[in-house]
């Protein structure tokens, strides 16, 4: 027999995916709009009860993905005292489960970096590129989530840069990676982008994107001039020889297969961001675009917000009216895509442009409405010890995790009792499918035996699967 509970559930979620269904079809022959979903209220609530704060070693700086709802943390610097991390950190929020597993693999040495970043570019692959340690550097490492193996591309005209080609993206926006059984030898071709950390990365379709960054131009300049790259405007110097960058990089993973990634460059123009690093950035597929907010730049950090078109590979600056957040770097922000809204959280904020060194770490949270382009701060959810700085932000279900991070700038490690993982719910009454789904994951066993989901309406059935995982 059928637990009462879970039949109603069902009759519910059919219900109602069926006349969601019925309403899109009968509207789509009328002239009248089809109505926006109803969405619950948005109700920030910092959850104490996660049970993953207690697994999660102390961890700063560190890259990360999420894919089918895991978290995998690469890099970083794990303390007080351990050094820098070699492990691929695999973390289930929904199983509440941390593990360490051992990379092995001739690139697994490059792994132990910080300020590096990564994209997953398949169910199964992560690309991660540059870092700090001891130096910069612009190494891309191929990690197969299937063997723990991970690799390093050599190169190959690697003082050669090449202008992107913006018309491919036109027929091959949707195209997907795919990685064989057993990887060949890889190389990349073209010049990459400089020695950098603290730098944004993406990737969409087939190709992975990096903006911006901290690090060495050395020798490359002449390269960069003669693609029409204005060194002086695109490089902004610092101190000891660095520089920030607004340069735009696209990875071509077309021919990864066979082994061999294509470099190519974007020139920065009037309307790209200034030169920055340490910013945020969240992909809106639904959009076809990129949105970037923040970092640290010369003179100092910013509160702006940009948004890239995928589809020409244009920047344009947004201009949000009232309130806006404290200028800042190190935040971290996800896209609510479903409410057309970015939530920011914490940072790093410099007391004031006369003395750039005094800074102070933030626990503030935003949210921008991206059709209002109006910002909202949220001060009914304050956490003791939230301050977070060098933290990574991640969505799963209807919560963001937020990883590792300090509450100190002058303290790589300093938690203070902090826990090293938070758990901010974005709604106290769950939607209609989260309930369902919460109730199928509770009647998993059940469900494999009558084989129920299959009768699910398509779309429902899809996101049921993919929240088990396997079924």
């Amino acid at each position: 027999l059928i637990n009462p509970a879970l039949a109603c559930c069902f009759s519910v979620s059919i219900c109602a995916s069926k006349a969601q269904e019925y309403t899109r079809r009968t509207m789509a022959t009328e002239s009248t709009p089809v109505a926006e979903p109803v969405l619950p209220c948005l109700d920030l609530r910092w959850n104490s009860q996660c049970l993953l704060q207690d697994q999660l070693a102390t961890i700063t700086g560190h890259a990360s993905v999420t894919i089918n709802s895991i978290i995998y943390v690469l890099g970083g610097l794990v303390g007080p005292g351990h050094g820098y991390n070699r492990q691929l950190i695999k973390v289930d929020p929904r199983a509440s489960t941390v593990v360490y597993l051992d990379l092995e693999g001739p690139g697994a040495e490059w792994v132990q970096t910080t300020g590096a970043s990564a994209a997953a570019i398949n169910d199964h692959t992560i690309l991660m590129f540059g870092g700090f340690r001891r130096h910069h550097n612009s190494r891309l490492l191929l990690i197969d989530l299937r063997t723990l193996v991970v690799r390093e591309f050599g190169s190959m005209h690697d003082d050669r840069f090449v202008p992107f080609d913006k018309s491919v993206l036109e027929s091959t926006s949707n195209q997907s990676v795919t990685a064989p059984s057993s990887w060949p030898d890889l190389i990349a071709v073209n010049a990459g982008p400089t020695c950098r950390d603290k730098h944004a990365m993406w990737c969409c379709g087939r190709f992975v994107f990096i903006f911006g960054g901290w690090g060495r131009l050395r020798s490359q300049a002449a390269g960069l001039e003669a693609v029409g790259v204005n060194v002086s405007k695109a490089y902004h110097a610092g101190d000891w020889g660095l520089t920030w960058n607004n340069t735009l990089h696209v990875l071509d993973l077309g021919q990864l297969e066979q082994g061999q990634a294509v470099w190519y460059i974007v020139p920065p123009t009037p309307d790209t961001p200034a030169p920055r690093a340490a910013t945020s950035v969240c992909l809106d597929t639904l959009n076809q675009c990129v949105w970037l907010f923040g970092g640290r730049a010369s003179p100092g950090r910013t509160n702006d917000l940009h948004r890239l078109d995928l589809a020409t590979l244009t920047w344009q600056a947004m201009d949000c009216t009232g309130a806006l957040p404290t200028a800042r770097s190190w935040q971290t922000m996800q896209l609510l895509p479903e409410r057309k809204q970015l939530i920011i959280f914490g940072g790093l904020q410099a007391m004031s442009l006369d003395n750039p060194e005094a800074k102070t770490t933030l626990k503030d949270m935003w949210t921008c409405d991206l059709e209002k382009l109006q910002w909202t701060v949220h001060e009914s959810c304050p956490l003791p010890k939230g301050n977070r700085i060098w933290h990574s932000c991640h969505m799963v279900d209807e919560s963001l995790f937020f990883l590792g991070g300090s509450i100190n700038y002058n303290e790589l490690y300093d938690t203070s009792g902090a826990p090293t993982v938070l758990k901010l719910d974005l709604y106290t009454v769950p939607s209609l499918e989260k309930t369902c789904l919460l109730a199928i994951r509770e009647h998993k066993a059940l469900l494999s035996k009558v084989n129920l989901l299959d009768t699910l309406p398509e779309t429902l059935a899809a996101k049921a699967k993919a929240y088990l995982g396997t079924y």
